[in-house]
């Protein structure tokens, strides 16, 4: 039945959309991998400023221009980096790629990543934000730098394009218009294909946004903005995302519409040949018994003329 078809083929699609969705966690976790990687380069090329920070010394001018040098070639390497700074242990800038965009009275501590970063000995991912002075949002892979008695002296900071980062989930293709985004355990669009809606939208405003972030994977269907739509979601605890396909459920539809359609139109054709067909077979089985009745019509009409005939002598023959 129609009804049956439709949750099927809805079934089907979310069985889709979740898999690929598996896919770009899959894609997210060894970019970021590959990020962890870049930064071993990175901290090369700081040593020797770390070097100085950690035995208290200060950054003579000779040694930030270099480092800075050092970072834009870092940059180029790496299209999705767009920053690269150090900050010591209580959050002072000391060296930035990018001093245009970045405001040396600003301390680390006012940052999204400070506090998770002072509490972590590994490399961590701050929350996606737009920093001052920059337009673009960006995710930033903070390494905490340590003393051989493990406590932090500086933290080297890679601010990375969450427009990059998110590049697996974006590129999501699903029918004719159906896309992937994220958006952050507050609801926040963090990325998503129309860039306009990135932290200008925040889906915990509408109510299938409220199911979305309580229940962090699962399918819903609602409506935006009057047009029927159908989603399934997972959580990214690696990033403290929640990974949304989204498609228009008219699309998911329009196939078993199309099946219905050409079904009803079979239906019809099949119709019309049993009736041709019925009409053709009745005709040439009715002209054989046509045949035959009018044959033995004119055989008793020849029996009843010979039978007069036969009668009428009989009668010549009495006389």
């Amino acid at each position: 039945s129609y009804y049956k078809s439709t949750d099927m083929l809805i079934q089907s699609t979310n069985s889709e959309m979740t898999n690929l969705m598996k896919k770009s966690i899959e894609l997210l976790d060894s970019q970021f991998s590959v990020y962890k990687m870049q930064m071993d380069s990175i901290v090369t090329s700081s040593k020797q400023a770390l070097d100085m920070i950690q035995y208290g010394m200060s950054l003579d001018v000779g040694t930030i221009e270099n480092l800075e040098k050092a970072f834009v070639e870092e940059i180029k390497k790496y299209q999705a980096v767009k920053r690269i700074s150090i900050f010591d242990q209580q959050g002072d800038l000391k060296v930035t790629s990018n001093k245009a965009a970045s405001d040396p009275a600003e301390k680390a501590v006012s940052l999204p990543w400070f506090n998770q970063a002072s509490a972590s000995k590994e490399i961590i991912f701050g929350a996606a934000y737009v920093p001052k002075g920059m337009k673009e949002p960006v995710m930033t892979m903070v390494k905490p730098c340590l003393s051989q008695d493990g406590k932090i002296y500086a933290f080297l900071a890679v601010d990375i394009a969450t427009e990059y980062a998110a590049k697996p989930i974006t590129s999501i293709k699903i029918g004719k218009e159906g896309f992937a985004y994220a958006v952050d355990r507050q609801g926040m669009v963090i990325a998503h294909p129309d860039k306009g809606k990135v932290f200008q939208v925040n889906i915990s405003k509408e109510e299938f946004g409220k199911e979305i972030l309580q229940k962090k994977n699962g399918m819903i269907d609602y409506s935006l903005d009057g047009v029927s739509q159908f989603s399934s979601f997972s959580e990214y605890p690696a990033m403290n995302w929640i990974v949304v396909s989204q498609v228009n459920k008219e699309d998911i539809l329009t196939s078993v519409k199309t099946m219905n359609t050409l079904f009803i139109i079979l239906l019809i054709v099949m119709a019309v040949f049993s009736l041709v067909a019925g009409i053709l077979f009745t005709s040439r089985l009715v002209k054989p018994i046509n045949r035959i009745v009018a044959g033995l019509s004119e055989g008793a009409h020849q029996v009843a003329s010979a039978s007069l005939q036969v009668s009428e002598s009989s009668q010549s023959l009495a006389e």
